[in-house]
């Protein structure tokens, strides 16, 4: 699973991100991430540029191995996902990260 991961839900929604995406964004513990959808309805992360009303979350670093991400919960519905599901981390053509239902 190099770059996909399985949505955990332990009361909230989360993810692991695989590091070499998160190092290859530039992105670092504590960057604050938001969510959107594409036209294509896949969930797009982008880091938060200002103080928008917007859903986001934190990135977080677990024992300097593992990146993990908390999913709006509202989202994770909206989409259909569930606890299990297979979610896989591609990049679009802006090489923006989008994560899809495999």
């Amino acid at each position: 699973m190099a770059n996909k991961s399985k949505l955990q839900y332990t009361g909230q929604f989360k993810v692991t991100i695989p590091k070499g995406l998160v190092l290859a964004k530039g992105w670092k513990k504590g960057d604050r991430l938001v969510f959107s959808l594409t036209k294509s309805g896949h969930i797009m992360l982008k880091p938060m540029n200002g103080k928008k009303l917007v859903k986001k979350a934190t990135l977080q670093l677990l024992n300097n191995t593992q990146f993990m991400l908390t999913l709006p919960k509202e989202l994770i519905m909206a989409k259909g996902w569930k606890s299990g599901d297979v979610i896989e981390f591609v990049f679009d053509d802006n090489t923006d990260l989008m994560l899809k239902r495999e």
